[in-house]
């Protein structure tokens, strides 16, 4: 990312933390990604959860593996792997703030000697190469200007037979037309995101950074449960949002957190995008 970029991402995350952390999720593998359901997943809480077994049965995850964790948040993700799958985790991301709690989090867990966070950017980390047998992304590629870079990236740090696992949304599309795009940039404006490419744009950036296997796989239909909770929560928050930001009580960045939310779920309701998780195999 260039640093203006970073800055956003900054800025986003750290005035919007309350909403996130209060509003969506709380406990130690708070997240802030969507919740998968099914049939073993059929509340808030269960599916938030059921979204981190889905990636690592998809991407392998087991014992002793070595993942990284990009853009790990506030950490859910990669304590929940250190816990429940026994791998050892290095979480990445470039908020100081979620950096510093994460690491209080795996501390407070017990497993701060299997589960560490770097402050770094990860499209260029500083890993060596070929160090990790699983790249996992959850929700976080969409921050990334772009995408081609992080692919590159984790094509190099993963080891050979490697996987990298990326849960995001895709756009249907390009181009829409220009009310659908409208919307659709409302929404990623309101969540410091600059793009998001279609499912080919990905499949054609894991092929030339070198991934030889790519599979992706449409949880759409199993998200919108959570699509729609996000989507009840920004539209009875609204208008407490704009008064606050007028009165000077809310910062800027919230209230268009609020309505990039709602213009999210109005652009999936119009077939602008798609929840896609992606597998992707570094071949030997």
């Amino acid at each position: 990312m260039n640093s203006s970029q970073h800055k956003s991402v900054i800025r986003y995350y750290e005035q919007t933390d309350w909403d996130h952390r209060n509003v969506w999720n709380k406990g130690n593998y708070q997240a802030a990604h969507f919740g998968i359901y099914d049939e073993s997943a059929t509340h808030h809480k269960a599916a938030l959860l059921n979204t981190n077994r889905i990636l690592a049965d998809l991407s392998g995850v087991s014992p002793g593996m070595l993942v990284m964790d990009a853009g790990c948040g506030w950490g859910g993700s990669a304590l929940w792997l250190a816990k429940e799958r026994k791998a050892r985790v290095t979480g990445v991301n470039i908020t100081p703030y979620q950096i510093a709690e994460c690491k209080i989090k795996a501390k407070k867990m017990d497993l701060h000697n299997v589960c560490t966070f770097v402050e770094s950017d990860y499209c260029d980390t500083p890993f060596a190469d070929e160090q990790f047998d699983v790249v996992w992304s959850c929700e976080s590629l969409c921050h990334a200007a772009n995408k081609e870079d992080f692919y590159r990236e984790s094509f190099r740090i993963l080891k050979q037979g490697g996987r990298l696992v990326i849960a995001d949304y895709h756009r249907i599309k390009r181009p829409n037309a220009k009310e659908e795009e409208k919307i659709l940039q409302k929404w990623l404006d309101g969540w410091a995101c600059i793009d998001i490419d279609t499912s080919q744009e990905h499949h054609l950036h894991a092929s030339r950074a070198g991934f030889t296997s790519v599979h992706q796989h449409d949880f759409s239909k199993q998200v919108e449960i959570s699509l729609h909770n996000l989507y009840r929560h920004a539209a009875r928050w609204s208008w407490i949002g704009t008064l606050g930001k007028h009165l000077r009580l809310i910062k800027p960045r919230r209230d268009k957190n609020v309505k990039g939310t709602k213009a999210m779920y109005h652009a999936y309701q119009q077939g602008l995008w798609r929840y896609m998780v992606s597998i992707c195999t570094k071949g030997v």
